[in-house]
């Protein structure tokens, strides 16, 4: 946790981009509470692509203690850019998708009928409220 922490941190005159991926790498060989704990706090980073990165490797590798976190990232995104959704960037736009993916793609947990309108209410560009609804619309098929 605390060398996952320090590298998160390591943002140096080198320009190095570890701290962009250390969360979705380290995944792949640790995926554990700690591991969750620090992906969980990396979902309020400053960087955007290390808040995406993040949300996507929760929804590929987090347990159910991730969903919670998940919306509310999502919640925050929302409120931050709901009276100016024209100056979404396209950093955003891909934010904004992949905190749909990784809530509704999630291994760690199941939604229901509420989470799918809660997430498309999230949702302020079209092509993410699209998303929403025909991942909804899938799991209603099944």
């Amino acid at each position: 946790e605390a060398k996952l922490r320090k590298a998160l941190t390591e943002r140096g005159a080198r320009e190095s981009n570890c701290h962009v991926m250390i969360i979705p790498q380290t995944a792949h060989y640790y995926a554990g509470p700690e591991w969750e704990k620090v992906a969980i706090e990396a979902l309020q980073d400053p960087v955007v692509e290390v808040k995406m990165f993040a949300a996507k490797a929760l929804g590929e590798h987090g347990s159910a203690v991730a969903k919670k976190p998940l919306f509310s990232a999502f919640e925050y995104w929302h409120n931050w850019w709901k009276d100016r959704p024209n100056k979404i960037n396209d950093q955003n736009r891909f934010f904004e998708q992949e905190l749909v993916r990784a809530v509704v793609t999630g291994k760690g947990w199941k939604l229901d009928t509420a989470d799918f309108t809660r997430l498309e209410d999230l949702c302020l560009t079209q092509q993410c409220k699209n998303e929403a609804r025909s991942y909804a619309q899938q799991a209603m098929a099944r």
